[in-house]
């Protein structure tokens, strides 16, 4: 069974926390972590996709993945992805902020691999989209 939990930054000191979510009348968001639930900005709650990256760091929604693109004699070539929802794929996928089109699904899989046209490698989590505008 999938694991279904949330994270996002609370809003009195900006750091994150993962748990349960909790909506009180469509504006105030909660999570419960542990024994305590605390209140977070709702533009930064994100949903755990329900797989983890090569070194087991969970990757939730709106998280910057970095994969190789392809190898060119000792040169290796990364891309940047960016995880979301897609309504019309119901499942994850992330895309390349590169260019915007390059995508994959990423839902049911319990180690995520990028397969491109040279090969299939491993991707890791090295940010999000909240805290690494750099890496966009």
């Amino acid at each position: 069974m999938r694991e279904i939990l949330f994270k996002g930054k609370r809003v009195d000191n900006g750091e994150w926390l993962e748990g349960f979510l909790f909506v009180r009348q469509k504006k105030t968001y909660y999570i419960q972590s542990d024994s305590f639930m605390l209140q977070v900005t709702p533009e930064t709650v994100c949903q755990f996709t329900g797989i983890t990256d090569k070194n087991g760091k969970k990757v939730f929604e709106g998280d910057i993945m970095k994969s190789i693109h392809f190898k060119e004699g000792r040169k290796t070539h990364y891309l940047n992805h960016i995880v979301s929802w897609s309504e019309r794929l119901n499942g994850w996928f992330a895309v390349n902020t590169h260019n915007k089109t390059d995508s994959w699904e990423v839902a049911g899989n319990i180690q995520l691999f990028v397969f491109t046209r040279h090969g299939l490698y491993p991707f890791e989590v090295i940010g999000n989209i909240h805290d690494s505008h750099k890496l966009l």
